[in-house]
């Protein structure tokens, strides 16, 4: 996975904050590939040069955490998707309808898959993707979790582990704009890995699917 990149929009110099524990995280984790900090007022995060935009990005990034404030998540996606980022999980809560829909027209228009908004994160152990801020990291294995509320999905992450059982990968959908709980079912169902789902969901956007 040396060829793979994730970007986090929203890197800040300030421990503690939502932007900077994602970046630790998926630093801290073991991800072989390329981690892009992106913060306008920074020129270097932890001694990694930081870009000023997503429009400095270099092509073809895979995954692009956002978390920015409420009104620039729509030119944020916008400009990811310029960049050809491939999919964006948007951790910023408190969006309005208009700026709701704006960030699913702007993914839909570039071809990005979104998670979220309103969210905590993605997680692939297997490949040592951390891209949430939980205290501990997951551990790899056969469980695959989906979850509405990300904090349930925490401690059910962390219960598994006690009993033993890790994690293929881990999704906190949010507010499902675009992926969710059937898209990850799909997906594990061919993922060669996955052997246990594990769903916390509020509501079915297509339960006949389901």
């Amino acid at each position: 996975v040396t060829d793979r990149s994730v970007a986090v929009i929203g890197t800040s110099r300030r421990p503690g904050t939502v932007g900077r524990m994602i970046w630790d995280n998926i630093r801290g984790a073991g991800y072989a590939g390329r981690v892009y900090p992106v913060n306008p007022h920074a020129r270097q995060i932890d001694g990694e040069p930081a870009l000023a935009s997503p429009a400095d990005l270099p092509g073809h990034v895979d995954l692009a955490v956002i978390a920015v404030p409420a009104a620039a998540v729509v030119d944020t996606a916008e400009q990811c998707g310029r960049r050809g980022v491939r999919a964006c999980v948007v951790i910023t809560s408190g969006l309005d309808d208009a700026t709701r829909a704006g960030l699913l027209a702007a993914c839909r228009r570039h071809g990005m898959r979104l998670i979220g908004p309103n969210c905590f994160g993605v997680a692939v152990p297997g490949i040592g993707l951390d891209a949430t801020f939980a205290a501990a990291h997951p551990k790899p294995g056969v469980a695959g979790l989906v979850m509405q509320s990300g904090g349930l999905g925490f401690a059910a992450a962390q219960a598994l582990s006690r009993l033993g059982i890790g994690i293929s990968s881990f999704a906190s959908v949010g507010d499902k704009l675009d992926v969710s709980s059937n898209d990850m079912l799909m997906w594990w169902e061919q993922d060669g890995v996955t052997r246990l789902a594990i769903l916390y969901i509020e509501s079915f956007g297509n339960p006949r699917k389901f």
